[in-house]
């Protein structure tokens, strides 16, 4: 079907003569508005004929109203001057109607019934449209963040109320005459087309629909037939391995498990993989077919979306020709790249265009599906632009396996609230970055606060946009998507006529690589060369001045390795030594490298192993070419502990630990470290990142500050490697540990680079909810989320006065003076040193047991450990086990589960084949003689027991210590009395226990052969005393309100370790203080009083309030 030609329609239009308003009317509905109406539409014209001169109730006349839209038509030449145009939108005079008030007649609000969403709604679903013959006017309500009175006393609004107040302003743009009936056509087109949004597309691209599943598993056999060994690709796995190093690294392989293999099940049900593939199921080859399908998905979006921008007409034809699609995802789309020159370019996931075996079935159905979306819907309403691919990304993969590698997608009032205190305001002349984009919520987010400031109407706009407002992302998938999000965001907010704007190709300046490896591992470099590690062996890079020029070598690098297979060797090293000398003149050095790695590369290409090196050197090592450095760094870094991080991952990164010095001990600790990797990217931001006095806002684990387990050397705020002292200061954090944002407690941290830190910072807000616990919609702002929370205004310092870089210590400035009193000083040493309960060594689910039951007619008992605790998979595998064991090594356990503040609420039983005398586990010759029985049970486990010491034990020495040895046992486990608190926990909860009959409700004695000692399990943190009134001293100053509220300001709620008692200056016990007997007292009326009692609930037990009121008292007395 033949295009309309916007020119030809111009032409027509402009075939008479305008001698008055109703000229320019007839020739716009005749030559312009009603053949866009046909082609658009394609159905009888007489369905979609204009309502001329509509006249509305106290709303004045339009002079015509489709659907939608209400058109104003005036005179030739009417907006050259201001004053034209302010008649269009608002009428000659206060009589007198224009653009303004047809839009809320047409809305046809109802006050009485419609609420103020639905109010929004209606408005914005309108538009106005002027023309006199030049110009157009494009007018609507847009949603704001501040809450606007509406003038409503022409229309018949004014019938209902006396004003009208919602978060709207009313906004015009005027458009050239082609720009115009450019942006007619897509008003016009949007009827037919499901609009643009998160809502739709996850509906639709999600695993619960049947082509999406199938389309994913199509891609994997494909891919696994392209690993034959019958037939391989080399291509296809030569971008596999490089895909495979750069990302797929971190899950590890399988003889180094991350917990990555463990989500195979979850994805089999997400995807209902069938028998086929479920035997030969590779999942990082799977994950690999799906982000391959997002890429597809995303790819031809935006091909809709920037054909569109081109000629409005244009929709995909879903019978792509395999040479077309080719030509599409290698770049080689003539129209594509003279608008964007970087996005559909070869990376790994358009390994499929280089196998002759992959199905365009799943190219037809993805293009059929992306026909029904209407890929301007940005074009139309920019402020609406929001992140539509997070949750597509999210709902393809299984949520566990995205929280394994530390995804968590940022909301946007999240995005806002750390732009807006960082100081970023949107000037466009300042640089931001962000070194972890994802899918570039952060990045979209300072697009449209330039925007907000700035008309973007000219090249040079879109220029300093895409030169100072830049991303990085190790999954290639998510730096796909950002690339998108840029795309959508920058082109929608381009006022004008395109064609004439874009005066050179646009390149977005998102990148695929590692920006913590990069710079730090991945890279050798001097003042001239870079060396850059590759699977396939180093390359030797020049280093440019500017990183447009690194970007253009590369282009003239892969095309003219391309160009020597077609013209022959001789002939394009030539061509590629021209084309250098051009670019960097009189420079033979730099030639000489350029030439040797030309020379690398054909040699690869050759092979089949090349023709996309280039594009891959220019993601991978952009944090490397790019030298100036960016006043704002911001984002969201993944969270991911060193611990659960792949074995070549960890090797890879442990330089970049030790040089900063951030791990929390001062040597490499195997697995054990609770340190997270966002404290490494942290650092590696304001080194190689952030200028000089530059500010970086972050979200992070709350635990960077606050825990006293991880985060020590984080917390010196100085960079140190390579001798360098280079302080930053913490000059805001937002605490939003209660505000329910991610899965774990999570902060707001705001530096400032060459700013020495110092304490107290009085700038620590907490921030809680107002009212009821709100799940805030993931695109919900800042200026609504605002209004449900409150924050609070602490002083933060260091917890302990000898470390500088212990945790900090969070509360209201009036009980400063109290916290200096309890918190030891820099001379005191602590009195009493906590313990941590037994760590089972990845094998909870064999040592926890159910109930034990007797055995008939025996002393011996029956035991079946409770497998449910149990992660590891090759225990899962072997299933639980029933025994008859002897009693002696069983133990009555208490968990965090079992225990609140003064009281014993359950327990549960724990094998325990150690004593006092052998801590590191009962010899097993020993173990066999003296309890048989005992020693078969834990037989049945012999293999996955030591499997699982090996892999998760810091001193395991399989020559001495049998392969039951547990962790954390010693004489202290054997002390008749325990203080036992719980590490994970709101507020402090502390609890005095003996043995299992006195402090255990409902314990038989009679099950274990006698009374027994409690033990604890790896989450209940103890101090081992050898006399009540000490155990009891001891609990009632841990529990007594004022320094629980001390407590608490330093404990991250899942995280209270053993340090909690090496910051208090408790006293040593005397039996001879009297204050010491008195608090001794007074805990044991309250263990007694909530042992007693039916209430749970401690807040509504008034005579426990007053009894620690009573207690906090005698505290405070003895500090």
């Amino acid at each position: 079907m033949k295009l309309l030609n916007t020119k030809e329609l111009i032409s027509n239009f402009n075939k008479r003569e305008f001698n008055n308003e109703a000229d320019v009317q007839i020739q716009f509905y005749a030559e312009i508005a009603n053949p866009i109406l046909a082609k658009m539409n394609q159905t009888n014209l007489v369905q979609y004929s204009f309502n001329n001169e509509q006249r509305f109730l106290k709303g004045g006349r339009a002079d015509a109203v489709f659907e939608n839209i209400a058109f104003e038509i005036k005179k030739y030449a009417y907006f050259d001057n201001i004053k034209g145009v302010n008649e269009a939108l608002y009428g000659r005079n206060y009589k007198d109607s224009g653009l303004y008030e047809y839009i809320l007649e047409l809305a046809q609000i109802d006050l009485s019934k419609d609420d103020i969403n639905e109010q929004i709604q209606k408005i914005t679903n309108q538009v106005g449209v002027g023309f006199d013959g030049k110009q157009f006017i494009f007018a609507r309500f847009a949603a704001t963040h501040t809450t606007n009175t509406l003038n409503i006393k022409k229309g018949s609004l004014a019938n209902q109320a006396d004003s009208l107040s919602l978060p709207l302003e009313f906004t015009y743009d005027l458009f050239d005459l082609e720009s115009g009936v450019e942006r007619l056509k897509i008003l016009f087109r949007q009827r037919n087309k499901i609009s643009l949004s998160k809502e739709a597309l996850t509906k639709i691209i999600t695993p619960k629909q049947s082509v999406v599943r199938n389309n994913v598993n199509t891609i994997y056999r494909i891919l696994m037939d392209s690993f034959s060994s019958d037939n391989p690709s080399n291509r296809v796995i030569t971008l596999y391995n490089e895909w495979d190093r750069v990302f797929g690294v971190l899950y590890g392989d399988e003889t180094t498990q991350t917990g990555f293999v463990n989500y195979i099940e979850p994805l089999k049900q997400l995807y209902q993989i069938n028998t086929e593939l479920t035997s030969q199921l590779d999942i990082k080859k799977y994950l690999f077919s799906l982000q391959t399908y997002f890429n597809i998905v995303i790819k031809l979006l935006v091909n809709n979306f920037l054909k569109q921008l081109i000629n409005p007409e244009f929709e995909m034809q879903s019978t792509l020709k395999k040479a077309i699609l080719k030509d599409l995802f290698e770049g080689k789309d003539e129209k594509q790249q003279n608008i964007i020159d970087n996005f559909f370019e070869i990376h790994f996931y358009e390994w499929f265009v280089y196998t002759d075996k992959f199905d365009m079935s799943v190219i037809q159905s993805t293009i059929e599906i992306i026909n029904t979306f209407e890929t301007s819907s940005f074009l139309l309403k920019p402020e609406n632009m929001q992140d539509i691919l997070q949750e597509v990304y999210m709902g393809l993969i299984p949520e566990e396996m995205r929280h394994l590698m530390g995804e968590y997608f940022t909301p946007d009032w999240a995005v806002e609230f750390v732009l807006e205190n960082v100081g970023y305001k949107g000037d466009i002349t300042k640089r931001l970055c962000d070194p972890t984009c994802g899918s570039g919520a952060f990045l979209l987010q300072s697009i449209k606060k330039v925007t907000e400031l700035n008309n973007i109407t000219d090249f040079n706009s879109i220029d300093i946009i895409t030169n100072n407002i830049v991303g990085f992302d190790i999954n290639p998938i998510s730096a796909i998507a950002a690339k998108a999000n840029y795309i959508l965001a920058l082109f929608s907010n381009i006022k004008g006529n395109i064609h004439s704007i874009i005066q050179n190709p646009i390149h977005i300046p998102i990148y695929i690589s590692d920006s913590v490896l990069t710079p730090v591992v991945y890279s050798e470099q001097n003042k001239t060369q870079l060396v850059i590690k590759t699977h396939l062996g180093d390359f030797i890079l020049p280093k440019f001045e500017y990183q447009k020029t690194a970007h253009r070598f590369l282009d003239i690098l892969s095309e003219f390795v391309l160009n020597a297979e077609v013209s022959g060797f001789s002939v394009s090293k030539k061509g590629f030594l021209a084309a250098i000398n051009t670019l960097i003149p009189n420079k033979s050095k730099v030639q000489d490298i350029c030439l040797t790695l030309f020379e690398q590369l054909c040699e690869l290409h050759s092979a089949g192993k090349n023709s996309f090196w280039g594009k891959i050197f220019k993601n991978s090592f952009a944090p490397i070419m790019i030298n100036e450095k960016f006043d704002y760094v911001v984002g969201n870094p993944p969270w991911i502990s060193w611990k659960s991080m792949s074995k070549t991952y960890r090797e890879g990164t442990l330089d970049v630990w030790q040089s900063y010095g951030i791990f929390e001990k001062n040597a490499y600790d195997k697995k054990t470290t609770h340190d997270d990797f966002g404290m490494a990217v942290t650092y590696v931001a304001i080194d190689y990142y952030l200028k000089a006095k530059g500010r970086l806002g972050f979200l992070l684990p709350a635990s960077f500050i606050k825990s006293t387990k991880g985060g020590q050397g984080f917390r010196k705020f100085n960079i140190t490697r390579k001798e360098q002292n280079v302080p930053f200061s913490v000059y805001q954090l937002d605490d939003f540990s209660e505000i329910k944002l991610f899965t774990i407690p999570t902060m707001a941290l705001f530096v400032e680079k060459d700013s020495a830190m110092s304490y107290p910072m009085n700038s620590y807000y907490k921030w809680e909810y107002t009212g009821k616990t709100i799940q805030f919609d993931s695109h919900a702002k800042w200026l609504n989320v605002k209004t449900k929370l409150n924050s609070e205004s602490l002083t933060a310092f260091p917890v302990s006065k000898k470390d500088i870089q212990s945790s900090w210590l969070t509360i209201k400035a009036e009980y400063v003076e109290l916290a200096n009193k309890v918190l030891a000083t820099e001379t005191s040493n602590p009195h009493y040193k906590g313990r941590k309960g037994i760590e089972p060594a990845g094998a909870k689910g064999v040592y926890i047991l159910q109930t034990p039951q007797p055995k008939a007619n025996s002393h011996h008992i029956v035991i079946t450990n409770d497998i449910t605790r149990q992660r590891r998979k090759d225990i899962l595998d072997k299933g639980q086990h029933t025994g008859v064991v002897e009693p002696d090594l069983i133990y009555p356990m208490l968990g965090g589960r079992n225990i609140q503040r003064w009281r014993v609420v359950s327990h549960e039983y724990m094998i325990v084949p150690h004593s006092a005398t052998h801590k590191y586990g009962i010899p097993e010759e020993e173990l066999i003689s003296n309890y048989p029985l005992t020693h078969k049970w834990l037989n049945f486990y012999r293999k996955e027991l030591f499997d699982s010491r090996v892999q998760n034990g810091k001193f395991f020495d399989p020559e001495k210590n049998p392969f039951y040895r547990l962790d954390n046992v010693g004489e202290y486990t054997y002390s008749p009395y325990k203080v036992l608190w719980k590490e994970q926990t709101g507020s402090m909860s502390a609890v005095v226990v003996s043995k299992a009959r006195e402090s255990l409700q409902g314990y038989d004695s009679t099950l274990l052969d006698g009374d027994k000692i409690i033990v604890t399990d790896s989450k209940v943190l103890f101090l081992p005393l050898e006399t009540e009134n000490e155990a009891h001293f001891v609990c009632g100053i841990l529990n007594a309100p004022s320094i629980r509220l001390i407590l608490d300001s330093y404990a991250v709620s899942t995280n209270r370790g053993v340090d909690v008692l090496a910051h208090l200056s408790i006293p040593k016990y005397d039996e001879q203080n009297k204050a010491h007997l008195l608090i001794a007292k007074l805990s044991k009326e309250i263990h007694k009083h909530c042992k007693n009692s039916n209430t749970s609930d401690a807040t509504r037990d008034s005579n426990l309030l007053q009894m620690e009121n009573e207690l906090d008292k005698a505290v405070i007395a003895v500090f």
